[in-house]
């Protein structure tokens, strides 16, 4: 066969969202490995023009991150916005870098594969039977027709996949390749009512660079609100080399992030607990990765090694974050040791992790401990399982499934048992609230599949807490249960929550689009309008009996299509809210700029609003403009008989952002 099929010439003229939103598009037991979100609005790609390279910078970012963004914020507790966005910058490095070194499917070996992170447990599993059974895959045709895999979803990955050479498939091996360098500059100014402060404006430089011989590097500076312009108040910089070696894999030195089995013990980076959300589930470890980002996240610093003979891997981690921008060591320095040991067997996986970590305050080694966790996953027709137990000062366990159901339907169920006294320094498993120790838990979710995404999803999470936890006036167990439904230009969403036996809050929202083109690369106008009900009723003495937040919002766009992306695209929100005490809040994500995100709380009596503008004059360029203004008010308690009074607010903010790839 003829691997050159038409079909593996498409490449993104927005972004094969299906393979970069992961399983958004495609839902059930072969969701995306990683496995970051479930469903978003998907755009089909197209077939480039001629000469164009996989260097060129034609995706359109912002449509995928605003979709990720989206998704991130619809946790009713809300979403830390820093963490959030350079959550979703990995995930668009992930798919950049194999755009510029794509993945051989036909020498790859299960570990390879898996921590590829966008072919799903069930597809793997298929692929390597079909691998053993017929040898290699010679076109997409012959890929589509393999189990899990189809023609839509082939189509959407094609530009990440090849067939026996760094080319994608479908592609000329001429193709030479080379580097690609992302260089973005951010700054931001609020002004909030007659506050004042000293340096009222946040600044980031960011500078990103990969090739597709393996070598990449990134460095990043941010000066936030009251820190000196130089030198900034945070600072992050890697350099990763992936050599064509059968032995070493990975080597990084810098800032960098080590996630492995389910994060019972290992898990250093921003994860997504939102019942809608694949991470509320199970995961799939990428395994050592380069962090570069503005903010001040970083975790471990320091070098990492990752070794490999085929399906077995060892990783060797050694951090001493010490802030090299600060320089300051009196409150101590913390330093890590670890290590993790995988192997993959046909359709089973295993693997053991170990750390040692503490603080050095210079003269001696503080708060030191050690921990240990083993675990595994197993594919069985279909059924992905998967468990994890982790020792670090008391053991803790997770353990769950994944189990298509009918032709349309997939069911996720994970339980948890983590004890008050595990410590997880280093960890980031599921947790309901404020933190994960001290819980006996168990979740589960249903998800109906509409053509490639879903349309019904049915969710719901039971804790208990051994020892009371300090939320509210105490709680000794927790309910949240969450639904969303979608049809053509609908979309409700609705969640429960019950802590103790006392405190019920609930929430319901609504959207609706019009006008909205298909293609984000389409010239149109559209229009989305969302209301928001928000119920609290606290039944103890010390809670208020009940309380009634709303919110109505309006955003218009329009966008001006252009060779591969937009080359303009205005938005402008209205949205009025009456929210009177803070248990009554509603969060209410907003567009923000590529690399930002912003989900505020809206409280008081008011109204916010902004107007955002994104302008692509050349491919290789891309200039973005952001102002809001929030007015609103709230009402402070007074002593009987006096009315409350009111305290009045006033927020401007003003955001340009500077984008190069080339």
């Amino acid at each position: 066969m003829c691997c050159r099929f038409q079909a593996g010439r498409l490449f993104a003229k927005v972004l094969p969202l299906a393979a970069l939103l992961f399983s958004f598009k495609v839902e059930g037991a072969d969701l995306y490995q990683i496995r970051y979100f479930h469903e978003a609005d998907t755009v089909k790609p197209v077939i480039p023009e001629r000469g164009d390279t996989l260097n060129s910078p034609v995706a359109d970012y912002d449509a995928v991150a605003g979709s990720l963004y989206e998704r991130l914020a619809e946790e009713p507790g809300g979403t830390a916005g820093e963490e959030a966005a350079e959550y979703v910058d990995e995930i668009l490095d992930t798919y950049r870098k194999f755009l510029r070194s794509p993945l051989d499917i036909n020498k790859a070996s299960r570990r390879e594969l898996e921590r590829a992170g966008f072919l799903g447990q069930y597809r793997i599993a298929s692929l390597m039977d079909y691998r053993e059974r017929f040898g290699d895959v010679l076109s997409l045709t012959e890929l589509s027709n393999i189990p899990g895999f189809g023609k839509e979803y082939v189509e959407g990955v094609s530009a990440m996949l090849s067939l026996g050479n760094y080319v994608p498939a479908g592609y000329s091996s001429a193709y030479k390749g080379g580097w690609g360098h992302d260089l973005t500059f951010r700054v931001k100014y609020r002004a909030a009512g007659g506050e004042k402060q000293p340096l009222p404006i946040d600044m980031m430089l960011k500078y990103k660079a990969a090739s597709v011989s393996g070598l990449s590097f990134g460095i990043a500076a941010r000066s936030a609100p009251g820190d000196k312009f130089f030198p900034p108040g945070s600072f992050s910089a890697f350099i990763s080399y992936e050599p064509k070696s059968r032995i070493v894999r990975k080597m990084i030195l810098g800032d960098y992030n080590a996630r492995f089995g389910q994060g019972g013990l290992m898990w250093s980076s921003f994860t997504m607990n939102s019942l809608s959300s694949g991470t509320a589930f199970m995961r799939t470890e990428p395994g050592i990765t380069g962090y570069c980002t503005g903010g001040g996240g970083v975790r471990l610093r320091g070098a990492a090694l990752e070794l490999a003979a085929g399906d077995l891997s060892v990783s060797l981690l050694g951090s001493y974050r010490y802030d090299y921008v600060a320089g300051d060591r009196r409150s101590g320095t913390p330093f890590l040791a670890g290590a993790n040991l995988s192997y993959w067997f046909s359709r089973f996986k295993v693997g053991v992790t170990g750390i040692w970590h503490g603080t050095d305050n210079g003269v001696v080694l503080e708060e030191t401990a050690c921990g240990v966790a083993a675990d595994m996953r197993v594919q069985v027709s279909g059924i992905s399982l998967y468990a994890e137990i982790a020792f670090e000062g008391n053991a803790g366990v997770w353990a769950g499934a994944e189990i298509p159901v009918g032709e349309r339907w997939n069911c996720s169920v994970t339980g948890r048992f983590v004890p008050d006294d595990f410590s997880g320094k280093y960890s980031s498993p599921f947790s309901t609230d404020s933190g994960a120790e001290n819980e006996c838990a168990l979740s589960v979710s249903f998800r109906r599949r509409s053509g490639m995404s879903p349309d019904l999803i049915v969710a719901a999470d039971l804790a208990y807490f051994p020892e009371t936890k300090n939320v509210g006036t105490g709680v000794d167990f927790q309910l949240k249960c969450r639904g969303e439904w979608r049809k053509g230009p609908w979309k409700t969403v609705g969640s429960l929550t019950f802590r103790g036996m006392y405190d019920v809050a609930s929430s319901m929202r609504g959207e609706w689009c019009a006008g909205v083109p298909k293609d984000v690369n389409a010239t149109g106008f559209g229009v989305t309008v969302r209301a928001d009900v928000s119920l609290y009723s606290g039944l103890s003495a010390q809670a208020p009996s009940f309380g009634c937040g709303r919110a109505v919002s309006a955003e218009g766009s329009y966008r001006l299509a252009g060779h591969f992306a937009p080359v303009l695209a205005v938005y402008a929100r209205l949205a009025l809210f009456h929210c009177d005490r803070w248990s009554e809040r509603i969060y209410c994500y907003e567009r923000d700029l590529y690399g930002s995100m912003s989900v505020p709380a809206l409280y008081g009596r008011g109204m916010s609003s902004y107007l955002m503008a994104v302008y692509r004059p050349w491919r290789w360029l891309k200039l973005s403009f952001k102002t809001g203004v929030s007015w609103y008010y709230r009402l402070k308690s007074g002593t009987s008989g006096v009315p409350p009074e009111k305290e009045k607010r006033c927020i401007a903010d003003l955001k340009f952002q500077c984008e190069v790839s080339f």
